[in-house]
């Protein structure tokens, strides 16, 4: 078996309102019309909503099928991310009036600063407060850290965490931001070797962690 992508796909209506660009969710009629033509490039074969598409798959055709696509329905975004077998292979990219704008994912940290060191010895207890970057810090390494087949328990605390960090930081499922992080989760635990989700597809993933957002 060849190197697999885990795709989805997201397309939205851009309509000119007062001179502002906005995105709205295609008709019924529309959405069908771009299911069929996927489905005639055997593309994305899962899933039956009419704004989003998914599945998982070896081909490299992607970018020559979206850019068509996008040439035909022109006043419709076309917004692909992509999930490989590797960490650093996660990506958007984004498909309008038959052009394509491709974004990678990129992990950020701080550089080492010596001055932020802190000695917890003997100190009061502080209250312990994370902005959303370093509470997505600790969910990662959490989520790349820790042994799964120890106990059912640490799975449960992982979504635990993602619930918790979700509620934070105000995210909500099938938004960008949403999507983002749920697939640099994803990305982690896939190199995690007792990943207790290496079975599923990633919606099916995704859909278990959002269980009690929706």
């Amino acid at each position: 078996m060849g190197y697999c992508t885990d795709y989805r796909l997201d397309v939205s209506q851009v309509k000119l309102v007062d001179g502002a660009r906005n995105f709205e969710p295609v008709s019924d009629e529309l959405g069908r019309r771009i299911r069929e033509e996927l489905d005639k490039q055997e593309f994305l074969p899962a899933g039956d909503a009419k704004d989003f598409f998914y599945g998982s798959d070896s081909r490299r055709d992607h970018d020559s099928i979206l850019i068509g696509l996008s040439k035909r329905f022109r006043n419709v975004l076309f917004v692909l991310q992509g999930a490989g077998d590797h960490r650093d292979d996660n990506w958007f990219t984004y498909y309008y009036k038959g052009k394509m704008q491709y974004a990678p994912v990129v992990m950020e940290h701080d550089d080492f600063d010596e001055t932020k060191l802190e000695a917890l010895k003997g100190e009061k207890k502080k209250e312990v407060t994370m902005d959303r970057k370093e509470e997505l810090e600790f969910l990662l390494n959490f989520a790349e850290g820790t042994d799964f087949e120890e106990s059912s328990t640490v799975r449960n605390q992982l979504r635990a965490l993602w619930t918790a960090y979700c509620i934070h930081a105000d995210l909500n499922p099938d938004t960008f931001d949403y999507d983002q992080d749920i697939m640099s989760l994803w990305v982690t635990l896939c190199d995690n070797f007792t990943n207790p989700f290496g079975s599923l597809e990633y919606m099916s993933f995704e859909n278990i962690m959002a269980k009690h957002l929706v």
